[in-house]
């Protein structure tokens, strides 16, 4: 081992390819990528929530401003369809640009997700609904308009869009910080472990390491071997992680299609995408840092 070192040394710079292999075949190259893969996995899965929830939730709460929803109960055989009073009245209030009955047609479509394709939805009593629209900038109170219809019957319920919104908006920010934090605390999780990597890997070959430092070789070149090393296996492990992550988020984009307008749910654009696809970046640029400073504090302790 030391005539190697010498030969390598004396002739070329190739001298620190005896200390590269060795740092590359240890058992750290073997532990790193699986704990860098499983650490970018979560990171990854984290940041989509942060991303993807807001951006749902933001739609979400455009389409529930600027109107009412006007629920009637079932309309039964026996009472008087009262649906084209209510709708009139409706109409006649001041501040509502318009007004129409939600079809039975699409109430079954919003049910069957619910009930499914056994329920036959001609025979089940159903509410029955009046979509409003209001005029921009129109102060409509809607306790007032529910205590207006309710005297026709007082069954009549009027949900304020703007109040649903605000609790969408509220959740989906609650959501997209608790992922974005969480997102964070794996992200000093994945530095400790590089940390403690990189120094297993200095303990393991400490004696290579001095005499490569006593024929010659400097600390910064050391480091540097050092960070290579954990620089490759941390890229290996975060693809791996990565792509994991993004064919995670793609199933479950396919699964939830179907409760898509029932649900928030998260959406993804061409951007959000190609963020999460770029973390191994950063995540290699930890491993470089954190390792160079790791073998940095070993050296000077010596």
């Amino acid at each position: 081992m030391i005539s190697s070192l010498r030969h390598f040394l004396s002739k070329s710079q190739n001298g620190t390819s005896v200390i590269s292999r060795e740092l590359t075949g240890d058992i750290a190259g073997h532990i790193l990528p699986i704990a860098t893969a499983v650490m970018t996995f979560l990171a990854a899965l984290f940041t989509a929530a942060a991303l993807g929830v807001g951006s749902s939730a933001e739609k979400w709460s455009e389409n529930f401003t600027g109107g009412l929803t006007i629920q009637l109960g079932p309309l039964l055989n026996e009472e008087t369809d009262y649906l084209s009073r209510v709708l009139e009245m409706t109409r006649i209030t001041p501040g509502i640009e318009h007004a129409t009955v939600t079809s039975e047609k699409k109430i079954d479509e919003l049910l069957s997700p619910w009930l499914g394709d056994l329920v036959n939805f001609d025979d089940l009593p159903k509410p029955r609904f009046i979509e409003v629209i209001t005029e921009p900038g129109a102060r409509l109170d809607p306790s007032t308009l529910e205590q207006r219809l309710q005297k026709v019957s007082p069954d009549i319920k009027v949900d304020d869009h703007a109040k649903w919104a605000k609790r969408i908006s509220e959740y989906a920010n609650a959501i997209s910080n608790i992922s974005l934090i969480a997102a964070l605390l794996v992200c000093f999780l994945s530095f400790g472990a590089i940390g403690t990597v990189a120094g297993a890997r200095i303990a393991i070959h400490a004696d290579s390491i001095l005499l490569l430092r006593q024929l010659g070789g400097s600390d910064h070149l050391i480091s540097t071997i050092v960070a290579k090393a954990c620089f490759k296996h941390t890229i290996i492990g975060a693809s791996l992680g990565t792509g994991a992550a993004l064919g995670t988020i793609m199933f479950a984009e396919h699964a939830s299609a179907g409760l898509k307008g029932l649900i928030p749910i998260p959406e993804f654009n061409t951007w959000h995408m190609l963020i999460i696809a770029s973390l191994p970046l950063p995540t290699g640029g930890i491993a470089v840092t954190v390792s160079r400073l790791a073998a940095l504090i070993w050296l000077r302790r010596i």
